[in-house]
């Protein structure tokens, strides 16, 4: 790993977020509970677990390419992900909003909704990392 790049990268961010640097652990399925969540980073001692980024990783590391993940988590350990909405994704993880609003009992509703919030608000943290990102990894 290149330490200088990834310290210019973690002042950058931790400037304008809070920054974590723990290892994340791959799954190749949802976390759907936070009892799965939590035997998982029990049995890792993972900080987060991902589902894309470690592929993207050995693709780089095939072709010795400089590599590091940036993250904003959308459920957390105390995330509770509705059935309903594991039904409505598609195999490549995009959501069937038909799906949903069709599927979805009144007492998902606040668990959809602040799924929802979380992910916007992930969406925007990693979006306004975007310019720090691309400055701190100018060589």
């Amino acid at each position: 790993m290149n330490t200088e790049w990834h310290q210019r990268l973690y002042q950058a961010l931790e400037s304008k977020h809070p920054v974590h640097t723990e290892a994340l652990v791959e799954s190749n399925a949802i976390l759907e509970t936070p009892a799965e969540k939590r035997a998982l980073a029990k049995r890792t001692e993972a900080a987060a677990t991902d589902m894309e980024s470690a592929a993207q990783a050995r693709l780089a590391q095939e072709h010795q390419l400089p590599f590091i993940a940036i993250r904003a988590i959308v459920d957390t350990a105390s995330t509770n992900i509705p059935e309903n909405v594991l039904k409505a994704l598609d195999p490549q993880g995009d959501v069937n909003l038909w799906k949903i609003l069709t599927g979805t009992m009144p007492k998902d509703w606040i668990k959809i909704v602040r799924l929802g919030f979380q992910f916007n608000a992930a969406q925007r943290t990693l979006e306004k990392s975007r310019t720090l990102v691309l400055d701190a990894s100018r060589f």
